[in-house]
């Protein structure tokens, strides 16, 4: 795609918001796209691929908005960010003068929608691609996409980071009233739900971990066999450090073999 983009304008500045969106997830690829479009200069275009609908009668888009252009397929990916900035007008992609001479039926990305940004770097207008699509035709996605019923609230997962911080489709001020710290809450069964306002690490904690298993596995982790399997896992299982040197200096000196802190 950015072959054939600088084949076309090979002055143009191209910029990666990310390649790491999971395939065929608009989801995620909107989230990605709605958090950081406000963040460019006004003219800026944004080209957006997460198509599964390749090859299909989706179609392709140019949506114009107050200051900025965004070319992709009509599934809404670009749906929050362009509503953002106030979309002033939708163009169906049909004039073929501004593709590729070849266009497959799995790559729009690179045969349709990269020569499209490209020739409107170049200064064509809008309109010389196609044919206005009422705004009505586009297709709608919310990122906030909640319901509430009594103290409860109920959302989605949206999107994964790298770090595994999960954002749900729950918006802030729906928020406000959890505390800060780390919570574990459970179904009424017992069984794990979710750890919530978890600092950076800390979910992946030993204290916190342990918690987990005793607020879902309560009796298992009483029975000996649990208790000989924790002690080997986690050797400090059950003793305290500060009267210990003996097994704190001991564990000290695994954790720096293990990690590799010495040469």
């Amino acid at each position: 795609m950015k072959g054939v983009i600088l084949s076309i304008n090979p002055f143009v500045e191209i910029v990666d918001i990310t390649n790491n969106v999971e395939r065929h997830n608009i989801i995620a690829g909107a989230f990605a796209l709605y958090n950081s479009f406000n963040y460019f200069p006004k003219g800026t275009i944004f080209l957006a691929v997460v198509d599964p609908g390749v090859g299909t009668r989706r179609e392709p888009i140019l949506v114009v908005t107050n200051d900025y252009f965004f070319v992709a397929p009509n599934n809404g990916l670009v749906y929050p960010a362009a509503v953002e900035n106030v979309i002033q007008r939708v163009v169906l992609l049909r004039n073929e003068e501004y593709f590729l001479k070849s266009v497959s039926f799995t790559f729009h990305g690179r045969d349709i929608f990269a020569p499209v940004a490209a020739h409107l770097s170049t200064g064509v207008k809008p309109e010389n691609f196609g044919p206005d699509l009422p705004k009505d035709k586009l297709v709608k996605l919310k990122l906030s996409d909640y319901s509430k019923s009594g103290n409860g609230i109920v959302g989605k997962i949206i999107y994964i980071d790298v770090f595994g911080n999960v954002i749900t489709s729950i918006p802030n001020k729906e928020l406000l009233g959890l505390k800060f710290g780390t919570e574990i809450v459970s179904d009424s069964d017992g069984s794990l739900a979710a750890l919530l306002g978890a600092s950076p690490g800390a979910s992946t904690s030993v204290s916190i971990m342990l918690e987990v298993l005793k607020k879902c596995f309560p009796k298992q982790i009483e029975s000996k066999e649990w208790k000989e399997k924790l002690c080997e896992m986690i050797p400090t299982y059950g003793k305290s450090l500060i009267n210990n040197p003996e097994l704190c200096t001991s564990i000290r000196n695994k954790t720096t073999q293990e990690l590799k802190l010495e040469a």
